[in-house]
């Protein structure tokens, strides 16, 4: 019974452990990416700003997604906004190391993007995804089912 209440406690610590502290035990973040205001647990937290070479996310969201354990991931819901757009998806990771984003919805406008992608100025408006399914190996898009659209 002693056992038991101990594996419990450790699992308690574990699952409410700051977000700072789990990425300093884990090891650092993918290259490039850079967090701001960090707040929370492993379980649920956000982050003031996300930066990664040009890209900034604010007010970044993350809520652990339980049920993806039964399919074998790793994940996390994650909401963010750009100005003027934003999104959220599902993102895990699988035992093979493969990340799959699941429920992913974005919407950016076609000036934040022509400012990261140099897209020339007649263009304008804004691009919403809306993908059910994206999964990426070994650095290659392996499937993806979904919408784009360009208005």
């Amino acid at each position: 019974m002693l056992l038991l209440g101990a594996i419990s406690y450790a699992l308690f610590l574990f699952a409410y452990m700051p977000r700072s502290a789990a990425l300093k035990w884990s090891g650092k973040l993918p290259q490039d990416v850079v967090p701001y205001g960090l707040r929370g647990s492993i379980l649920h937290g956000e982050a003031d700003a996300l930066l990664w070479q040009n890209w900034r996310a604010d007010d970044v969201r993350w809520r652990f997604a339980p049920w993806q354990l039964l399919h074998g991931h790793v994940a996390y819901t994650l909401h963010f906004s750009i100005p003027d757009g934003g999104g959220s998806a599902t993102i895990g990771v699988g035992l093979g190391g493969a990340t799959e984003l699941t429920d992913m919805q974005l919407r950016l406008p076609l000036k934040y993007l022509s400012r990261q992608w140099s897209l020339p100025t007649r263009f304008d408006g804004s691009i919403e995804v809306d993908l059910a399914e994206f999964a990426i190996e070994g650095g290659h898009i392996t499937a993806a089912t979904g919408d784009l659209i360009w208005s």
